[in-house]
């Protein structure tokens, strides 16, 4: 039978399996009429795109011209699938995900693609509105980098916008954090206040702190902000919140972090304090999320989650 698709797959990296001289296993779906990008000779002038490829439980068969992938792995019983032209790419492999903190940026105050300080301060002054008298303000994502002034923020910048809440958002690389002068004044940090092993607290010509917080030093505010009421902590959809923002359907995580830890005191944590990264995205797909295939581990076998 033929089924129609509407919409562009996703689907994972090192599609191009060779077409077997030998008796080959029939696929359960042949995908066919497609401009699938493949992944081999990415970085050359032309990379290779095929116009069918070849699946049967979770696993891509093959890759190639149409006529020879149904001839080697069609059976009575395998759909056929026609991609109308569209176009078909491996899914991204992420190698370095930090689900529970990229997700709870996403639930906080995200300050990811502010463009310019200004806009960084108008997403922190709406928070602000908008939060509990004297709550704290949390997240992160900006990238002074991408501003023109190309200047780091300080305690003065948020202040502005902030008004009697305690603010601390981290920038987009994790490796430094800007607060408030209410912020640093939870945290004890005065013109004396020594800089932790591993880290620092920027201070202008006066020795006053600037509000820049520097790697492990960060820990010295981050302490102070309260965690969520456990009632109102929903782990998973911070993983869900992280999945739905990547660009593309994200198709593995690799195992280098076998667990994603919450970092903050487990006592003030739901009883769970570590989620399995299989857990995370499972669950994910129970609520319905787009990653089309999922492997655990880089040498493991592709599972199929349509």
């Amino acid at each position: 039978m033929k089924a129609h698709v509407i919409s562009t797959l996703i689907l994972p990296c090192l599609l191009a399996a060779p077409l077997l001289a030998q008796t080959s296993p029939k696929a359960e779906a042949i995908f066919y009429n497609g401009n699938i990008l493949t992944g081999v000779d990415l970085t050359g002038t032309h990379p290779e795109r095929v116009a069918a490829i070849a699946v049967a439980n979770g696993a891509i068969l093959a890759a190639g011209d149409t006529a020879a992938v149904e001839s080697k792995f069609q059976s009575p019983a395998t759909q056929l699938i026609d991609l109308h032209g569209a176009f078909v790419m491996p899914g991204f492999n992420d190698a370095h995900a930090h689900l529970g903190s990229g997700g709870e940026i996403k639930l906080s105050v995200d300050l990811t693609g502010s463009m310019s300080l200004e806009e960084m301060q108008k997403r922190v002054q709406k928070a602000a509105e908008e939060a509990a008298p004297g709550a704290w303000l949390s997240g992160g994502g900006w990238d002074h980098t991408l501003w023109p002034s190309k200047t780091l923020p300080t305690k003065s910048d948020l202040d502005s916008v902030t008004g009697n809440h305690p603010a601390f958002f981290v920038r987009i690389d994790g490796h430094i954090a800007i607060a408030n002068s209410a912020a640093l004044a939870a945290a004890g940090i005065t013109r004396d206040t020594p800089n932790p092993q591993g880290g620092k607290i920027d201070c202008d010509a006066n020795g006053d702190a600037t509000g820049i917080i520097r790697e492990t030093a960060q820990a010295l505010v981050d302490r102070k902000i309260p965690p969520p009421a456990p009632a109102g902590y929903d782990f998973w959809l911070y993983a869900q919140q992280v999945v739905e923002c990547s660009p593309t359907e994200i198709t593995l995580i690799d195992n280098h972090q076998t667990e994603v830890h919450l970092e903050k005191d487990e006592n003030s944590w739901p009883p769970c304090s570590s989620f399995h990264k299989g857990e995370v995205l499972d669950f994910y797909l129970s609520r319905g999320g787009k990653t089309h295939y999922l492997r655990d581990e880089p040498t493991a076998w592709w599972r199929k989650a349509m």
